[in-house]
């Protein structure tokens, strides 16, 4: 049973309604699952992440999505692996992370942010970056952060300020680690 986890829980999303609140708790807990090595490995094998970013675009579902990316990005051989074997992979992360990264939501945001700073030590990741131009696309997400919380601070509560000053400071090094 516990070897057939990761395909139990790709089943799971794969039948499941994706305007349901249930794909979010089964990404969720997918995501926590993906912190092993061990369990990271079997669901590239099962083309997990294939699946994932398969899945039609929801903003529930996509920010679950984010937090999978983010937790496999700390496994160097699995990133490796996926810049090397699975490139037919690239542009679509890529794409979902640029589509995120603009602040719908939160948390999404955040891990995509964080995804992508770890992420540019591989050059494919980088090259990917450059071919849907992320780094025109980063520039106006910091030129939109820089203006907004400015013009809104009445708006805005002393934590949602901090929120954008920290996710400005993730975007630069994200940009910074691309040099």
């Amino acid at each position: 049973m516990k070897n057939n986890i990761p395909k139990l829980l790709l089943n799971f999303i794969s039948i499941t309604n994706i305007n349901s609140p249930l794909i979010f708790d089964i990404i969720r807990y997918l995501s926590a699952l993906l912190c092993h090595k061990k369990f990271a490995s079997d669901f590239m094998n099962y083309e997990g992440l294939q699946l994932l970013l398969d899945l039609p675009y929801n903003q529930r579902a996509s920010t679950g999505i984010s937090t999978c990316l983010y937790a496999l990005v700390f496994h160097s051989t699995i990133m490796e692996r996926l810049c090397a074997y699975s490139s037919h992979l690239l542009p679509s992360i890529i794409s979902l992370c640029l589509k995120l990264v603009k602040g719908e939501h939160e948390s999404a945001c955040s891990h995509v942010t964080l995804f992508l700073t770890l992420a540019f030590q591989y050059r494919a990741m980088i090259e990917e970056f450059d071919n849907q131009n992320g780094l025109s696309k980063f520039i106006d997400i910091v030129s939109l952060m820089c203006k907004s919380p400015l013009n809104l601070t009445y708006y805005f509560n002393v934590l949602h300020l901090t929120y954008w000053n920290v996710l400005l400071r993730w975007v630069n090094t994200a940009i910074t680690k691309l040099s």
